[in-house]
């Protein structure tokens, strides 16, 4: 079976073992881990950096690619002498044994270009999850504390993806080394190579006398999580920490404007607290929430400590609990000190950005020097009384960008994410951007079921909520003798495209959000009145079986509630020429373009003033724009309450009967390569086309190719020829500006093609052939004369044939030179029929490429 992604083919070449470049002095045999090592979670910190190389699609020569990983395990290792920790092996819980075993390291190979794999928009995640090292190995007792995997792509790039256990160093060690081992492969001289520093952990943060459990984690989830990348603008962001200074109440009686990181971490905080509140997952009640911030230590402490400092250099900022939505229904509190309440006058808002910024900042000399217990008995104490705590961990001005191995910056850095996460909660990783600018990417892994998905649109004021994902089917079951539903031609020919449409409703008076209760009951009889239409439209319920049916099965269509914390005034275009913000309106993850999918899904968004949006999604090949329209206008007329009477029902038997002809379209990418290997087998072969005096072009090698395919496919295709031979052949539309002599001008404008046919050409060997009585030409296909042979030997001539003789010919009698063999076709002649307009009397014939043919794989 092909995967998806059919060009991600991944070879591993080679796995080995990279040492240091020197053994590392007996002193430093035993590296003392801090006690922030020691309670750190034993999970791994996964990179990928992304660096651009080579000219189009084209592969590296293989000397380039061995000479430049030759060079990378040179560097890498005298990397590893410097950074010799890396190399070693945890013992115990307190220490590594820096025997300089080494780290493991995987060279790839992978058969697409670079482009094929990075986001191609800010809200998509791309192909990465394969260039990652680890499988978790790094997280077994005894395995490699680091493992690096290069993966070359086919157009030279090159992604590096690195693996590191956390227990031994945090994501600004991992920068460091990063840009170490680079500056190595760039020549850098020794003097100016900066060196770790591995003392000032473990005297920083050296053993209390009783070391603290590890962090404490609710249990994990089994199913798979949610994953979802998002690209924060810089002037987004700094519009956001305007908004918030110059909001009343306000963090700005504390004296400061909030940080990038504080205004970012604190919007998405309060999208998941949203999103767990409405969605459903709590009911009616109240919950309580809290954040739990990685906060970078080097800077904070008094005086700084150095940035080339190696370990875990960071120390958890943990929030109270805060408890949302309002209500009578709040969870107990009692033997709590500190929490915070959303009340109709403390705004969700004004708390998570008061509290965000109070644990950030709140990590400072008086706050390290407290020890571990202190934030580690907050955190036990949110995961006893089941707080959903969110998780934020910030990469942000690491210095991954600054990898230069001599190939020039990296186009994209990304991380991996957990592969787990705990129920209600969820994590957050906040990266930096190449631009250097203020932008931000924000990674969020959350658990599908009990957090919705979160969709923050580019524009940071638009914090959209996914309440529900649903399934509605028709109210009454499709009958029987409906259950397949025809497509015509036309639906068989279009693209595979969905047909999206927004629809605006205003409602509400000024920005008050609607009473839930209204918003509840509306939704409610959308949902009714939806699955009634569905029972009219019966069609859209179902889906799509091969390609010239739907099977009406009401399996459903997808139903999407979401709420949007902005009115409507602020997505609907202000000028002519403005578009709106709009896209996040859409229902269409392109699921409805996938075979299986609905066929139809509608997303009803929700404003904080009481407008809706009603988003649609149609999938192209069932229906165009115009059924579209009258299905919402039925639709809306059920809502309404219009009786039944007066609802204009659908016909679905038009289209197939005023075009029944089937047409299955196929597209294959014939790689160069292979098309030359193709002509140069030809060539070779005895009896070939070599004689001819020519071999063959590209186009008659791939033209031949797939003709014979179509033949084979027709002929063994049970029930489209049974046992007896028949007859086939090929018309070929050939330019001639090139032919003419002289030739014609290439920019001369018009059809300037004319048609050339081969002769017939009857194939199985069989002696029940066709009767040829009347036809001059036709070749037999024999024992003795292969398909391959007559296929391209009558390409070959039928494409070359077209001279000045063949032209002038034409000219004389355009109706004999352009005669289909075989005849004209008749009613009810297998083949499909085509019409040409070349400057002469109409052309018909007739192409033996039944439906069942052309499904076939196209070999030589």
């Amino acid at each position: 079976m092909a995967s998806a992604d059919l060009e991600l083919e991944e070879i591993v070449v080679s796995m080995e073992t990279i040492k240091p470049s020197s053994p590392t002095p007996p002193h430093l045999l035993t590296h003392t881990l801090s006690w922030i090592d020691q309670v750190v979670l034993p999970i791994h910190i996964g990179m990928v950096l992304f660096y651009l190389q080579g000219d189009g699609d084209g592969f590296m020569e293989p000397v380039d690619i061995s000479k430049k990983l030759r060079h990378l395990k040179q560097s890498l290792s005298e990397a590893l002498s410097l950074y010799y920790v890396l190399a070693g092996r945890i013992d115990g819980a307190s220490a590594v044994n820096c025997t300089d075993e080494g780290i493991d390291f995987i060279d790839a190979r992978v058969s697409c270009s670079l482009s094929a794999v990075l986001p191609r928009k800010p809200t998509e995640e791309g192909k990465v999850d394969f260039l990652f090292p680890c499988n978790r190995r790094c997280s077994v007792a005894g395995g490699p504390l680091l493992i690096v995997k290069t993966t070359t792509f086919r157009c030279g790039g090159t992604a590096v993806g690195v693996c590191l256990h956390h227990t031994v160093a945090d994501g600004q060690s991992l920068a460091f080394f990063l840009k170490t081992w680079a500056a190595i492969a760039r020549g850098v001289p020794d003097v100016e190579v900066r060196l770790p520093n591995f003392d000032v952990a473990a005297a920083a943060f050296p053993m209390p006398s009783t070391l603290p459990p590890r962090l404490p984690v609710p249990p994990a989830l089994e199913r798979r999580i949610v994953r979802k990348r998002f690209v924060l603008d810089g002037s987004k962001i700094c519009a956001l920490r305007e908004q918030s200074a110059n909001q009343a109440g306000g963090t700005q009686q504390q004296g400061h404007r909030l940080t990038r990181v504080e205004a970012v971490t604190a919007l998405i905080w309060r999208c998941v607290i949203r999103s767990s509140s409405s969605s459903g997952v709590l009911g009616t009640t109240a919950a309580e929430f809290a954040a739990f911030h990685a906060v970078g230590l080097r800077a904070r402490m008094k005086p700084s400590l150095p940035e080339m400092s190696f370990g875990n250099l960071v120390i958890a900022g943990i929030t109270p609990g805060l408890i949302f939505p309002f209500s009578e229904q709040r969870p107990s509190m009692v033997g709590v000190d500190q929490y915070d309440e959303v009340t109709e006058s403390s705004t969700l808002r004004r708390l998570t950005e008061e509290q965000t910024s109070a644990a950030i900042r709140g990590v400072d000399d008086a706050y390290i020097l407290r020890g571990p217990g202190k934030p580690l008995a907050a955190l036990e104490e949110h995961v006893r009384r089941g707080t959903r705590v969110t998780y934020f961990s910030c990469m942000w001005g690491f210095p991954y960008y600054e990898a230069d191995f001599g190939w020039g910056r990296p186009a994209w850095v990304t991380c991996s994410g957990p592969d787990e996460v705990t129920k209600g909660g969820g994590m957050v990783m906040l990266m930096g951007r190449r631009e250097g600018s203020g932008d931000m990417e924000a990674w969020i892994f959350f658990d599908p079921l009990s957090s919705p998905v979160l969709m923050a649109s580019a524009d940071l004021e638009l914090e959209e909520i996914v309440v529900s994902i649903e399934t509605i089917k028709p109210s009454s079951p499709t009958q029987p003798h409906l259950l397949t539903h025809t497509l015509s031609w036309i639906d068989q020919a279009m693209l595979p495209v969905h047909i999206g449409m927004v629809l605006f409703y205003l409602q509400g008076d000024g920005d008050g959000f609607m009473e839930p209760v209204d918003i509840s009951k509306k939704l409610r009889h959308l949902k009714q009145s939806l699955s009634e239409a569905l029972s009219l439209y019966y069609v859209l319920a179902g889906r799509i079986g091969g390609a010239s049916a739907v099977n009406c099965t009401d399996e459903g269509i997808d139903f999407i509630d979401a709420r949007v914390s902005c009115p409507l005034s602020a997505v609907l275009p202000k000028k002519p020429t403005e578009k709106g913000k709009v896209d996040l309106l859409f229902p269409c993850n392109r699921r409805c373009t996938v075979a299986g999918g609905p066929l139809l899904i509608v997303k009803i968004t929700t404003f904080h003033c009481g407008g809706t949006a009603v988003g649609l999604c149609l999938h192209h090949t069932v229906a165009d724009g115009q059924s579209l329209a009258f299905f919402l206008k039925t639709w809306a007329a059920i809502a309404r309450g219009v009786t039944d009477i007066e609802v204009s029902l659908p016909n679905f038997d038009v289209a197939a009967s005023a075009f029944p002809l089937r047409i299955v379209r196929k597209r294959f990418v014939l790689d160069g390569s292979k098309i030359c290997a193709l002509r140069e087998q030809s060539a070779n072969q005895a009896g070939g086309t070599q004689q001819q005096g020519r071999r063959l072009t590209l186009v008659e090698a791939v033209t031949a190719l797939i003709w014979r395919c179509a033949i084979r496919s027709s002929s063994s295709s049970s029930g489209v020829r049974g046992t007896t031979a028949a007859e086939f052949a090929a018309g070929h539309a050939v330019g001639l500006r090139a032919r003419m002599k002289p030739s014609l001008y290439e920019m001369s404008f018009g059809n300037l093609v004319i048609a050339s046919f081969t002769p017939g050409l009857i194939f199985p060997f069989s002696e029940q052939r066709p009767s040829m009585g009347g036809v001059d030409q036709y070749d037999e296909v024999t024992k003795s004369s292969t398909l391959r042979r007559l296929t391209e030997q009558q390409i070959s001539a039928a494409i070359g044939g077209v001279d000045d003789a063949y032209v002038r010919d034409t000219l004389r009698d355009p109706g004999d030179t352009l005669r289909c063999p075989g005849g004209a076709p008749e009613a009810g002649d297998e083949g499909d029929i085509f019409q040409l307009h070349v400057g002469v009397p109409l052309l018909r014939g007739r192409f033996r490429l039944g439906a069942a043919g052309v499904g076939g794989i196209l070999q030589s």
